[in-house]
């Protein structure tokens, strides 16, 4: 795992009071460094990891949230997170962020603004009833 988080893209927020109000998080997208080490673990393709991983110019903004109290409030913290994230990722060199698995109808669709691009992709999560 310590290849694929970049702690300064994750963050944990209090309240005042020190509870927990919300978090968010983005990764490194390493889809090409992982395609680079060809499915091998030996030290030819972890080079190839290694190198592929320094050059990810993406990330993957998957997770943000709130706690209900929080969203009550109508602090923003959701809006907070999610700038606090994207500064991370620029101030670390990324070039793209992708927005990931924002479900229609979830809050956090909004974050981007006005000028948020239109989805590109959907995704369908199956399950087998026994």
């Amino acid at each position: 795992m310590r290849f694929a988080v970049d702690p300064e893209l994750i963050v944990f927020i209090y309240n005042e009071k020190g509870e927990s109000a919300g978090f968010a998080a983005a990764f490194p997208d390493l889809a090409e460094a992982v395609r680079a080490a060809g499915g091998k673990r030996n030290p030819v393709s972890f080079a190839r990891f290694a190198a592929g991983r320094r050059r990810a110019d993406r990330v993957n903004f998957y997770l943000g949230g709130a706690t209900p109290g929080e969203i009550a409030r109508g602090s923003g913290l959701g809006r907070v997170g999610f700038y606090y994230i994207l500064n991370q990722a620029l101030g670390r060199n990324y070039e793209k962020i992708m927005l990931s698995l924002r479900m229609l109808g979830n809050p956090s669709r909004s974050l981007p603004g006005p000028t948020a691009p239109e989805p590109q992709r959907e995704y369908a999560l199956f399950g087998f009833a026994q």
